[in-house]
Order: structure tokens, then C-alpha cells, then sequence
């Protein structure tokens, strides 16, 4: 093995040894002259509800004010949370935060951003819920996030894209779509997805 304490001898081009312009430069000095500091917080509800179905869990992200939460709702039997949620969270995680930071590096056009959005105000509609999940900004996010899941989790794509359809199939049947209105809804957010991930993930 080296000696570790080697490089404080070294001499930089000024004439001073590496440990002395440690010394008079700062970590925050060296970190704003070389790259580009980013320091995301985001805050982490978990919410555990007492369930007699299945047990699951599932990552909501919303922003109150600019500020992003990841709100966990974990569906147990016992009503407690348990270390065999653990890996259900973490699942979950995976896809969120990667959704979240692909967001992070767009640019996003307020006038067709409050186009999508408001689908949140009705969820019903049939056109504001395609036009959200098959927007510009979150087709990306959304495919991205579920690369992640399935490539941490070692799930095929595919699945991991259905099971997610899935979920918003029984939103849509819950909210009072037709059953033949989600299929084709579903239909088309699945072309769209699995067009965009073919283009970014040729491997897919």
C-alpha cells in the first residue's frame, strides 16, 4: 500500500502543497468553481391504514407551495407499520424519485402544463386524464420512473408499465367510466409509453 500522506507533498503550479491549499480553500469554493450544486429536500409522509385486502403500498408525490412531498400509504393488516413494508416502499420510491429529479431537468411551458393539470380538478374526463398521462413533460417522467422501478426490482418493463395501467384503469372505474372507456384510454397511454421508451430505452 502507498503512503496516504503522499499527495500533501505535492506542489501545485502557485508554488504551495496540496495540503496547504486545502487549508485556505474551502469544500464549498472548490464545489462552486468545478460543478453545478444541486440540494434537493423532499420531505416523506407515510400514512399506514389498516387493511383486511392484500398488503401494498404506493409513493404520491405532490408540491404544496413549490415544495414537493412524497406522501406513502401503506395498506397493512395489522395497522402497523412493519419491516415487511420496508421493500414495498422502497419499491415504490424508485419509480417517484425518478420521476420527480426527469422533471428537475425540464423546462415547463406553464400554458400547456395548466392544459394537463387540470385533470386533477376532473379526474372523470376522459380527455384531461389522456392529456395528462400522455404529456409532453410527463411521458418522459412517467416512462422513466418505470425504468427505474423495473430495472432496481429486476421486473420485466413491461409488467411494471401494466401494473401501472392497471391502477389507473380502476381509477377510471371508480370515478364512473365505462369499462370500454378506460380499455380504450388505457390503449392509448400504453402506445404512447411504450413509443417514447422505445426511442430513450432501445433495449425495451
Amino acid at each position: 500500500m502507498g503512503d496516504i500522506n503522499a499527495a500533501e507533498d505535492v506542489t501545485t503550479s502557485d508554488g504551495i502543497t496540496a495540503k496547504e491549499y486545502a487549508a485556505k480553500t474551502s469544500m464549498t469554493d472548490r464545489i462552486d468553481r468545478n460543478s453545478e450544486l444541486i440540494t434537493i429536500n423532499i420531505p416523506v409522509q407515510i400514512i399506514v391504514q389498516r387493511s383486511r385486502s392484500q398488503e401494498s403500498a404506493s409513493v404520491t408525490a405532490t408540491a404544496p407551495e413549490g415544495q414537493i412531498i412524497f406522501q406513502i400509504k401503506v395498506m397493512s393488516r395489522s395497522g402497523v407499520l412493519l419491516p415487511s413494508h420496508l421493500s414495498l416502499i422502497q419499491e415504490k420510491l424508485y419509480e417517484a424519485t425518478r420521476h420527480e429529479l426527469e422533471h428537475l431537468l425540464q423546462d415547463e411551458d406553464p400554458s400547456t402544463s395548466a392544459a394537463a393539470y387540470s385533470f386533477f380538478e376532473k379526474p372523470q374526463v376522459m380527455s384531461r386524464r389522456l392529456a395528462y398521462y400522455t404529456h409532453p413533460q410527463e411521458t418522459p417522467a412517467f416512462v422513466s420512473g418505470m425504468y427505474m422501478r423495473a430495472k432496481k426490482m429486476r421486473k420485466p418493463f413491461a409488467d411494471v408499465i401494466e401494473d401501472n395501467l392497471e391502477k389507473i384503469r380502476k381509477g377510471m372505474l371508480f370515478r364512473g367510466n365505462t369499462p370500454e372507456q378506460a380499455d380504450r384510454l388505457i390503449s392509448k397511454i400504453r402506445r404512447s409509453w411504450m413509443s417514447y421508451a422505445k426511442s430513450r430505452f432501445p433495449l425495451v
